[in-house]
């Protein structure tokens, strides 16, 4: 491998470890304010009036773990397509949410971090922005893996 390939390698490296490092950060920070606040999240899910009243409840208390856990398995190689899914699987549904809320034209509170932050435009591009680096490490991690399978590593 040639020095401008090494270099480029780092570089895709260091690109792909922030990107999981804004991941990290947001899921984990949008799970702490749920997890320490459920009944507030909770009233915010229910205030979307897309869920079945059985389901509101285990959503609730279920979501902030499921992003804590993909918070962290991100960062473990062999499960970060699992991570990245479930991140990206949570992310249309949030702009599903949000989507739903602003062509409704619900004003109510996002459930995204705290309970004071409006469900509309300026968060669905946030959710947006944060799809797209999902795509993007995925597509990194599925041409490295292929790669190494493809050299007998």
């Amino acid at each position: 491998m040639g020095r401008m390939a090494r270099s480029d390698s780092k570089k895709i490296i260091i690109v792909s470890n922030i990107g999981k490092s804004i991941l990290t950060a947001v899921f984990i920070y949008a799970a702490y304010s749920k997890i320490i606040d459920p009944t507030a999240f909770i009233k915010n899910v229910k205030a979307y009036e897309m869920l079945p009243r059985f389901l509101i409840n285990p959503f609730g208390h279920s979501l902030p773990f499921l992003e804590v856990i993909a918070g962290i398995l991100i960062w473990i190689p062999k499960w970060i397509n699992i991570a990245l899914g479930l991140m990206g699987f949570m992310l249309v549904l949030f702009i599903a949410a949000i989507s739903y809320a602003i062509i409704t034209d619900k004003i109510i509170n996002c459930g995204c971090f705290d309970s004071n932050q409006e469900a509309g435009p300026m968060q669905l591009i946030i959710d947006l922005i944060l799809l797209l680096d999902i795509i993007f490490l995925s597509i990194f991690f599925n041409k490295k893996d292929s790669s190494l399978s493809s050299t007998g590593e």
